[in-house]
């Protein structure tokens, strides 16, 4: 019997793509199953974890629902019992995962979090190497209310921030209980927004701490009213991921995902990261490189014909007259129009070539 060919997969992507979800609560097996399947469907590579809810205990029991990312780091947290001697209870909870066979490289020697205190399951770290970036990858829960959350951006991410050295570009994801801009971010049925709200001061002292920290679907979205969190009354947009300056040309795409099977009431947020040109990530064990499909070039021949050439200009100048004249729309809409473009290039190509086997029979 001949040996079984060896199993090759493609070489790395050219984008890390990351989410950041609030779960509400991982513990039931069958719902970190319906989380994989969302995550995996998504396409991420890493995913950031908050309200996992876990102990120790139940962390292990689950672990086995969540196929295809045994790379894992966790942080729990403990509230007081009901009563006066009752045992602890597992919330909050934050979560670093990494999905099997991703060539980000995790300094596990970096991994830290916050296992005790009141802001114990807030906050997990790390620093990894991808794509020719070095990287310090942050999962963040921020309190409820205002004047904790000024405390954990003065006493936690303000000094963490400042600890690391300054080729390391940021990106920090997590659940921060608050918005940037609340005419923007926050909508309310039965309450008065417009007026003085609890997250305008605490965004002036995120301002005041972390001024070079990005909003990154913002620089995506400099306008647009979306939300991550819903309730019968409200919504707001409370997950975000947030980049350093350095970061900023390298943010490929940020985005929500729609309603998935999980139970929870927030939605996935994402961002996906480019890699440095010319840089290269050593391969899952027992990969193979495989370069990528080569491009169809599209053949001009036909513009040498002058009925076929004005048939394209016309072509072109009347889908030019619907672009959009917004930046951030007009990226969207170009992948569209290129490839409309080769398609009418590939037809106006096999014209000629139909045209000129008649002329010379």
């Amino acid at each position: 019997m001949a040996p079984r060919p060896e199993r090759t997969t493609r070489c790395a992507a050219p984008t890390l793509k990351v989410g950041s979800h609030n779960v509400r609560g991982l513990g039931n097996p069958l719902k970190a199953a319906a989380a994989t399947t969302l995550w995996t469907q998504q396409k991420l590579d890493v995913i950031l974890l908050q309200e996992t809810k876990l102990s120790l205990f139940s962390m292990a029991r689950i672990t086995a629902s969540l196929k295809g990312w045994r790379r894992a780091y966790w942080c729990h947290g403990r509230d007081a019992g009901p009563s006066a001697g009752s045992e602890a209870r597992p919330a909050r909870g934050v979560a670093i995962l990494v999905r099997d066979g991703c060539p980000l490289v995790v300094d596990t020697g970096s991994v830290h979090s916050l296992h005790s205190g009141a802001d114990a399951g807030n906050l997990i770290h790390f620093k990894a190497k991808w794509g020719g970036h070095r990287l310090h990858i942050a999962s963040i829960y921020l309190p409820n209310e205002p004047t904790k959350q000024k405390t954990f951006i003065n006493t936690h991410l303000r000094p963490l921030k400042a600890s690391l050295p300054a080729d390391t570009k940021l990106l920090w994801g997590g659940d921060f209980n608050f918005v940037p801009d609340v005419a923007l971010d926050r909508m309310s049925r039965v309450a008065d927004i417009t007026g003085s709200h609890p997250d305008t001061g605490v965004q002036r002292v995120w301002e005041r701490h972390l001024p070079d920290l990005l909003d990154a679907y913002r620089i995506r979205h400099p306008t647009t009213r979306s939300y991550t969190h819903f309730s019968p009354t409200s919504a707001a947009r409370l997950d975000r991921f947030f980049v350093c300056g350095d970061m900023q040309p390298y943010v490929a795409f940020a985005g929500l995902s729609a309603a998935g099977p999980v139970s929870t009431d927030h939605r996935l947020v994402t961002v996906a990261i480019l890699r440095q040109p010319g840089s290269t990530d050593a391969l899952p064990p027992g990969a193979i490189h495989r370069p990528p499909p080569a491009i169809r070039r599209v053949r001009l021949g036909f513009a040498e014909d002058p009925q076929l050439l004005g048939d394209l200009q016309h072509w072109v100048a009347a889908r030019l007259q619907h672009a959009p004249a917004d930046a951030a729309a007009l990226l969207n809409w170009w992948p569209t129009f290129k490839s409309a473009l080769a398609r009418r290039c590939f037809a106006l190509a096999y014209l000629a070539r139909v045209q000129h086997r008649a002329a010379i029979q």
